[in-house]
């Protein structure tokens, strides 16, 4: 081997692991691309809903314990509306965490069907509880 090949063998062997690392970043960085794509469009729309459900779970919640704090203040034709609108609002929840744009996968399904299921039940002791005051 002549002297030349023999000095150019090592710039070479390095620029050929440096094109290496390089196809392998793009690799990575589509990858990534990729996984940044989901998260926009599928993941971070979905958590928005349901924090928007949580908010309005805990606003129903804080109008239960408002109903109980002036619930002797009140008459029954109003104490009577109060839990109609509390059970329309629990309902539309239990409503919306049934929608189809939330379902992502079997196990989404079933976390969303036992939320509707738990704001179903929450709703029925809430009811039940303001009946018991009233009485």
């Amino acid at each position: 081997m002549k002297i030349l090949h023999k000095m150019l063998l090592g710039p070479a062997v390095a620029i050929m692991l440096m094109g290496v690392v390089v196809v392998i970043s793009f690799v990575a960085m589509h990858q990534q691309r990729v996984a940044e794509d989901e998260l926009t469009t599928r993941c971070l729309p979905v958590r928005a809903a349901v924090s928007a459900i949580e908010g309005r779970i805990a606003t129903v919640r804080g109008e239960v314990y408002r109903l109980f704090t002036v619930l002797g203040n009140f008459d029954a034709k109003r104490v009577q509306q109060e839990r109609v609108t509390l059970r329309g609002r629990l309902t539309a929840i239990g409503s919306d965490l049934n929608n189809p744009d939330l379902r992502q996968g079997e196990q989404v399904t079933q976390l969303l069907a036992r939320g509707a299921t738990e704001v179903a039940s929450y709703a029925k002791k809430a009811d039940d509880a303001i009946d018991l005051a009233t009485g």
